[in-house]
Formats: C-alpha cells, structure tokens, sequence
C-alpha cells in the first residue's frame, strides 16, 4: 500500500473504536475481508463529511480518499 495511503487511513480510524488493531494488521498487509470493509466505510464517511466542495464535487482530500478506498477494498473485489 502507498504510503500516502496508508498516513491518510491510519488519521482516518485512529478515533475509531479497535482501530489499534486494525493499523497493525494495516501495516503487516493481514488485513481480513471485514477490516477492509469497515475502513472503507469509515473512508467513506470522512470523504461525504470533508471530501467534497459545496458543489458536491470531491476536493483534493475527496479525491485521495476515493484513492484510499479504493486500494484498501481491491483484494474484497478479487476474492472468489
């Protein structure tokens, strides 16, 4: 995972409750299929939240966010 990435999910779930555990399973790429989906909906939240201009268009942050997300959810769209 890039490291751009990774600095923007870590400041994304540090408030979120288990969010310790799941930053090193972050930083060790042992990730489960939920973890990945629970941090994409808290990505998604911060992108709804802070991501977007009033034009509900994504700002620079909404648009790295919609890159974060998509990272962190490519191997749930790959399982079989």
């Amino acid at each position: 995972m890039k490291m751009q990435t990774l600095k923007l999910v870590r400041e994304t779930i540090m408030p979120k409750p288990g969010a310790d555990v799941m930053v090193d399973s972050l930083n060790n790429n042992t990730l489960t299929a939920l973890q990945r989906s629970m941090i994409c909906s808290w990505l998604a939240e911060r992108l709804a939240s802070e991501g977007l201009d009033a034009n509900y268009e994504p700002t620079a942050l909404g648009i790295s966010l919609e890159a974060a997300i998509d990272e962190v959810n490519r191997p749930n769209l790959n399982r079989p």
